[in-house]
């Protein structure tokens, strides 16, 4: 409950942070929150490979076919937001890289509270 707790308040930070910057671009917003939202679940599934200790204490790459699904679905949200034919059937746009910044800056919020 707690870890759903963190990734709800840093995707709201993303989507009102990234709304301010862009001076209310909507498209901007949502498309920073969707993208905190799946690189927090991302970064999270690390830490739910054990019970023991935090990711910290743990090797990445321990598990292959789970780095791989994280790489491979960290690439298909930046299809998602960077490929033009995809952008008008999942309602994104590009994010410049202060945002997404931000988004990678708030998606591994929760791994170190």
């Amino acid at each position: 409950m707690y870890r759903g707790f963190i990734i709800s308040l840093a995707t709201l930070a993303a989507f009102t942070i990234t709304n301010l910057y862009s001076k209310s671009n909507l498209e901007m917003a949502r498309t920073a929150a969707f993208a905190t939202l799946v690189m927090s679940q991302l970064l999270f599934v690390f830490e739910c490979r054990t019970e023991k200790s935090g990711t910290r204490w743990q090797n990445p790459f321990g598990n292959i076919y789970l780095t791989l699904s994280v790489m491979i679905s960290t690439s298909m949200l930046l299809a998602v937001i960077y490929v033009p034919l995809l952008q008008p059937i999942f309602h994104t746009v590009p994010l410049d890289v202060n945002v997404l910044l931000l988004v990678l800056g708030l998606a591994g919020l929760g791994a170190l509270i």
